[in-house]
């Protein structure tokens, strides 16, 4: 079964091992564990089915849910996927038609479907990249801003015990009304 994987819904397409079988086009379901139920149900019992879907963001659950039930699942990355040269318009039923006869075929190389612990690994490492990038960007803006109101830090050292209470004692200018400078008008009154 060749499955299309997005947000909201997951267009599905299957196709029988036998070599002259048509692939059939089974329509969109849903996104939700719920939705892949009647799938696995409604195939015969002597020939399990073989679940493949593109590698994306939204298919990370899908695999491990089907892994977890004892079906086979393949993950497939779309860059090693062959495509004919003209084939430049993607649609749910293009997507998944092509999975399901490539799958079929044995013509599709399988990648690694990261479990939780790596994912949750990932996604504490990129929160934390973010965060120091947010640091190093508000330290920039705070030193930019000294620099324009001509602010002078005591010490070499910024981190330093000296610096920090400097920095603390720091009292920028007063943000009320600040007096008006007169415009110049170049050739009028």
């Amino acid at each position: 079964m060749g499955m299309a994987v997005h947000q909201d819904s997951i267009a599905v397409a299957s196709v029988a091992q036998d070599h002259g079988a048509e692939v059939i086009d089974l329509g969109a379901i849903g996104t939700r564990p719920w939705a892949i139920e009647p799938l696995r149900r409604t195939r015969p019992s002597h020939a399990p089915p073989i679940f493949v879907y593109d590698a994306g963001p939204w298919g990370d659950w899908l695999d491990r849910y089907l892994t977890h039930t004892g079906d086979d699942c393949g993950v497939v990355a779309p860059a090693l996927r062959p495509q004919k040269a003209g084939a430049r318009v993607q649609t749910d039923r293009r997507a998944a038609v092509p999975l399901a006869r490539l799958a079929r075929a044995g013509d599709l190389p399988a990648v690694y479907g990261p479990p939780v612990e790596a994912e949750a690994m990932r996604a504490l490492t990129r929160a934390r990249d973010d965060a120091s990038r947010a640091l190093n960007d508000a330290t920039f803006r705070l030193q930019a801003l000294w620099l324009r109101q001509a602010i002078r830090g005591v010490g070499r050292a910024h981190g330093a015990p000296a610096h920090l209470r400097w920095r603390a004692a720091v009292v920028g200018p007063h943000t009320g009304a600040a007096p008006r400078r007169a415009r110049r008008c170049l050739g009028g009154a």
